[in-house]
């Protein structure tokens, strides 16, 4: 996992302190159409600045170029009621580490649960992917089941089908959102008239915002260290 400090928030905080403000951002997710399982280039590799990617209950794995580490192993982002762990789901007619991942999940049998990212920089725009998976579906649970996938703000929700009837198990979600704050909240919760487990196999969240180069960042640090000169030192007539 890579944190990483964007030069450009510390001349924000600069401006802040000085009087400037910048316009607040909302921070729904939106979220794509839910996709079945085709192969590890499920997992996106769109251009980032940095990226998180978890496995649940096992890893590390490394999935078209993306490395996984087990959520647990980590203390950055947190999760709630997501209280137990199973690696017998399958995997889904994947090989090798991708269907590891699918194999494995962390879960809760009812109520609301979420996953809480921390650390993030304001007015970035993240991309977020899901995994949901259960093979055993429908000979496990006697029907298909869906869960429904949420931020902390109004926005698109996602429906990710555990198994998909006649056809491949398991669904994966790829939704985006501007950071308002450095926390998001991603809702995880059975939809209406289902039973069983809410559940959650992979996540991967990458931050789309590039870093400036530094000439770009040289022009903005003098333009706001000029504005300090000023606010100190006003110009008389």
């Amino acid at each position: 996992m890579q944190i990483r400090t964007n030069p450009l928030h510390m001349l924000a905080a600069l401006a802040a302190g000085l009087g400037i403000s910048a316009s607040a951002q909302a921070s729904p997710i939106t979220f794509g159409s839910s996709q079945n399982f085709t192969d590890a280039t499920d997992v996106s590799t769109t251009t980032a600045s940095s990226v998180r990617a978890y496995s649940f209950n096992t890893g590390p794995l490394d999935i078209n170029g993306v490395h996984f580490i087990n959520f647990d192993s980590q203390a950055v982002d947190t999760k709630s009621g997501l209280d137990g762990t199973y690696d017998q789901y399958g995997t889904a007619g994947q090989s090798g580490d991708y269907g590891t991942l699918l194999t494995n999940a962390i879960y809760h049998d009812g109520g609301s649960t979420s996953i809480t990212l921390n650390n993030l920089l304001d007015g970035d725009t993240y991309e977020l992917q899901v995994w949901v998976n259960d093979a055993r579906q429908p000979a496990c649970c006697g029907s298909t089941r869906t869960e429904t996938l949420s931020g902390d703000a109004a926005g698109t929700d996602a429906a990710l089908l555990y198994d998909v009837p006649s056809g491949p198990p398991g669904q994966f979600v790829i939704g985006t959102f501007i950071a308002s704050g450095t926390s998001q909240v991603l809702n995880l919760d059975l939809a209406s008239g289902n039973s069983g487990n809410n559940q959650i196999n992979g996540l991967q969240l990458r931050d789309l915002t590039p870093v400036p180069e530094p000439a770009s960042l040289g022009l903005l640090s003098i333009a706001a260290l000029t504005l300090l000169a000023r606010r100190r030192h006003p110009i008389t007539r």
